[in-house]
């Protein structure tokens, strides 16, 4: 029998499968080669960063020792030095008025009392805002056993560990100083770092604010008033700021020393640099260690540029300024940040020039004020302002609202009853930079300080004096000082005199 001969037609997908099937094998091989290969370089990555950070406090631990062992130097004596005066020139113990000469008589020492003959409404009064949410405890690792201090730091409730060596000296002379720092680098102070670092950067925290709220922290702890100044100097130092330690009889005190200069605040000369003291208690001369000549820490920032997070506010406690046209500017201020700028030494003035306020505070006045000036042309725009200010702010020097002198940021001016040239300068070349977005330079005269703004091309101010040249454009003297003028219009104390220009 004749067999018929069996064809066998092979798929496409067979003919090729066994290149697919080793494809696929390959892959699927690949696939957990690379899982595997992550899982190992994660392992490695960890044991890298655990070996790091083992590193850096190996390093940090022998800093302290080393530091420790310094302090056994002989202390030497620094004499405190008067804060330092911006300004000594006196200002004017009323606001001048647009026709009212001699100005000059008007113009006074700091300590005259306050003339009360002129009376403005007062833009705006407040209530304290409450806080709706607390923020979350800020943990680290430490053990459950440790102790915890509670409290509560510009409207956040903080916990931290306040565990420490049970043997601390009691920090009566140089030698418990020497051995309190050696038993606090020795001691696990690491988790409470971790914690106070883990603070600072959730609470997006200042170098002010970080140094109260370290401070803060060490008077939770149950010890003398020594041994807490004593814990805020070694946890500030860990942090990396430049701050040390004096003794005034037997009295310990912390001292710090800042990037830019501040007023009117005594200090102390180490080497050079000026370091002032948070207690404004301290007076006289004091004792303390000797510069240390590996110090590698950084002075405190004091510009604006950071403040601290601002907890959420509740419904209510909105002030309100009602403009002619009776429509109101609804504020809602936080008391957390105004205890914070009322706590802040003064600095240089380019600094409140430049201070941003809170957003929620400078939505609502850009707002306000841009529906109300859309339809007037620049020079009209910058007079609305000037009169908003004179008619609508009481004038008063800050020796005799504050006791001092007491630049407001404009933030706080739109809080406290009066001001005075300053805090209505800075306050007015904010508006007119993020309200109508103009240039704005500050002038800076003998006692007193003003604005200037530059106006678009072909633009000049109608009842003006002579604009102030500043590179290459015209700048027109906007004084919200100087009661009744207009944008131009210079006080004629000043009209010969050529003032500093702050650029802005």
């Amino acid at each position: 029998m004749k067999h018929s001969k069996r064809t066998t037609v092979r798929s496409p997908w067979v003919l090729s499968g066994w290149p697919i099937y080793l494809l696929l094998l390959i892959c699927w091989g690949q696939g957990h080669a690379s899982e595997n290969w992550l899982d190992q370089q994660k392992s490695e990555f960890k044991r890298f960063s655990e070996g790091s950070q083992q590193q850096l406090q190996d390093y940090q631990q022998q800093q302290n020792t080393e530091f420790g062992q310094w302090l056994s130097h002989e202390w030497q004596a620094f004499e405190q030095y008067r804060g330092l005066i911006r300004d000594a020139a006196p200002k004017f113990s009323t606001p001048p008025r647009i026709g009212v000469t001699p100005l000059t008589a008007n113009r006074s020492n700091r300590n005259e009392p306050l003339d009360t003959s002129i009376s403005l409404s007062t833009p705006l009064s407040i209530t304290q805002p409450g806080v709706e949410d607390k923020m979350p405890e800020i943990t680290g690792t430490v053990s459950a056993k440790a102790q915890a201090g509670e409290f509560w730091f510009y409207g956040h409730s903080l916990r931290i560990s306040t565990v420490l060596p049970s043997d601390l000296p009691k920090i009566a002379d140089q030698q418990d100083i020497r051995d309190a720092w050696l038993q606090l680098s020795n001691s696990t102070h690491q988790p409470q770092l971790q914690q106070l670092r883990a603070t600072q950067e959730t609470l997006e925290l200042s170098d002010w604010a970080t140094v109260q709220m370290v401070q803060r922290y060490s008077q939770e702890m149950p010890v003398s008033h020594n041994q807490q100044t004593m814990v805020a100097w070694f946890y500030l130092s860990q942090l990396g700021y430049r701050v040390c330690v004096g003794f005034s009889g037997r009295h310990l005190f912390l001292l710090y020393a800042t990037e830019q200069t501040l007023y009117e605040k005594p200090f102390y000369l180490v080497e050079g640099e000026r370091y002032y003291p948070t207690s404004a208690q301290v007076t006289g001369s004091m004792t303390s260690y000797p510069e240390y000549p590996a110090e590698a820490r950084k002075p405190l920032q004091m510009d604006f540029s950071k403040t601290f997070k601002q907890p959420t506010l509740r419904a209510g406690g909105q002030p309100e300024e009602t403009n002619q046209s009776g429509q109101p500017l609804k504020l809602r201020l936080s008391a957390d940040r105004l205890s914070y700028f009322q706590s802040y030494p003064q600095i240089d003035l380019v600094h409140y020039f430049r201070a941003e306020i809170s957003p929620e505070i400078a939505e609502a006045v850009r707002s306000y004020w841009r529906q109300q000036l859309a339809q007037l042309p620049p020079v009209d725009q910058v007079n609305q302002l000037l009169i908003w200010l004179h008619r609508s702010f009481d004038y008063a020097r800050d020796q005799q609202q504050f006791g001092a002198e007491n630049y407001l940021l404009p933030e706080e001016s739109l809080y406290y009853p009066a001001s005075d040239c300053e805090d209505r300068s800075f306050l007015l070349a904010w508006m007119v930079r993020e309200i109508l977005d103009l240039p704005v330079i500050g002038l800076v005269y003998p006692g007193h300080v003003a604005i200037a703004v530059g106006l678009p091309q072909n633009q000049v101010a109608v009842q003006s004096n002579k604009p102030i040249r500043y590179f290459s454009r015209d700048y027109w003297v906007a004084d919200p000082t100087y009661f009744g003028a207009k944008l131009g219009q210079v006080m004629p104390d000043f009209v010969d005199i050529k003032p500093q220009v702050i650029a802005l």
